[in-house]
């Protein structure tokens, strides 16, 4: 995935903004807000497949596997990632 940060310095959260290309499976401790700006997207939980178009928002549970892939070659996202140092 490309993500460009927005905020630099030492906050409890995380954001970025990015395109996504086939992602691989991951996971992290902390609560995650995506936001699909433009386009369309998919999102993989561990048991569950979310599409996205744009406007659409899906907040990730911490400590989930999850994965994401760009479905439109338009697609852009915001994710907030929260959580960091609380």
């Amino acid at each position: 995935m490309f993500y460009q940060p927005l905020i630099a310095g030492e906050t409890p959260y995380r954001v970025f903004l990015g395109r996504d290309r086939t992602g691989g499976w991951h996971w992290h401790s902390e609560m995650e807000l995506v936001i699909c700006l433009q386009g369309k997207m998919k999102i993989e939980l561990e048991d569950r497949v979310f599409h996205l178009n744009a406007g659409d928002s899906l907040i990730l549970p911490g400590c989930c596997a999850h994965s994401s892939s760009r479905q439109s070659e338009d697609q852009w996202r915001l994710a907030i990632v929260f959580g960091y140092g609380l």
